[in-house]
């Protein structure tokens, strides 16, 4: 919806009110104060929410050296799953494991020696869409280790929105 607004008390609680009822709850608030968008001549806000459930949830987790990509291992909470979609393709091995509404999740690893950078660069999306058609694992028990993640992501939009068509709308 859109509305004008004099960018006010008002505008915050509403923003915030239609945030946290987007998110279920998980986003409370984006704005502290009307000072936070006071040089704002537009606000252009959405919000994404996912909320799936494992078919088979994980149940157990354990403390396991994780090393990402800048290479200080530490010891993270892992969970621990026992999947029967095993994937084997051009540069990487993964699993699929299950939601209970008829979608999945897909994680995936590169062969060791592979760059993730370069990995994710070169991933061929036809490729890896034949080999979730058809895994590898016949059937086969696939025991999988993640590490427990929560995601967070804001991003500013005015230099993609000017990308995209929209420059006339932040010219003073």
């Amino acid at each position: 919806s859109a509305y004008a607004s004099d960018f006010g008390q008002d505008t915050v609680d509403a923003v915030n009110g239609w945030v946290s009822d987007g998110t279920h709850g998980m986003i409370e608030k984006l704005y502290d104060s009307p000072s936070d968008i006071e040089s704002a001549v537009m606000l252009l806000v959405n919000t994404l929410y996912f909320h799936g459930k494992w078919s088979e949830p994980y149940t157990s987790t354990w403390q396991k050296p994780f090393t990402p990509y800048t290479g200080d291992a530490h010891d993270v909470e892992t969970l621990l799953s026992t999947e029967n979609t095993y994937l084997d393709g051009e540069g990487y091995t993964g699993f699929v494991k299950r939601y209970t509404d008829g979608i999945s999740f897909v994680g995936i690893l590169p062969d060791e020696g592979l760059d993730f950078y370069d990995f994710i660069e070169s991933l061929d999306c036809t490729e890896l869409y034949s080999t979730l058609r058809t895994p590898a694992s016949g059937g086969a028990l696939v025991h999988t280790s993640m590490p427990k993640l929560d995601y967070d992501y804001s991003a500013e939009l005015s230099t993609p929105l000017k990308e995209m068509g929209l420059e006339l709308a932040f010219d003073p």
